[in-house]
């Protein structure tokens, strides 16, 4: 059920802005990098714009909590 309010609250994800070319001071943060950059293609050739979107807020997140 709380999944559901979730996704009535959050209709479209913010799109974050991230370049194209990220550096990370650990390979463990490279590694959580390229897994959601698989996950968001994952999603985008399902079709599934709104996991994609969330995916990709997530990138931004650790993207910029760990640079």
């Amino acid at each position: 059920m709380s999944s559901q309010l979730s996704r009535d609250i959050v209709d479209e994800p913010v799109p974050v802005d991230v370049p194209d070319e990220r550096t990370y001071e650990t390979e463990a943060n490279a590694d959580v990098d390229r897994a959601l950059v698989d996950a968001i293609e994952a999603a985008e050739q399902a079709d599934n714009s709104y996991l994609a979107g969330l995916l990709a807020n997530e990138l931004g997140s650790h993207y910029y909590d760990t640079r």
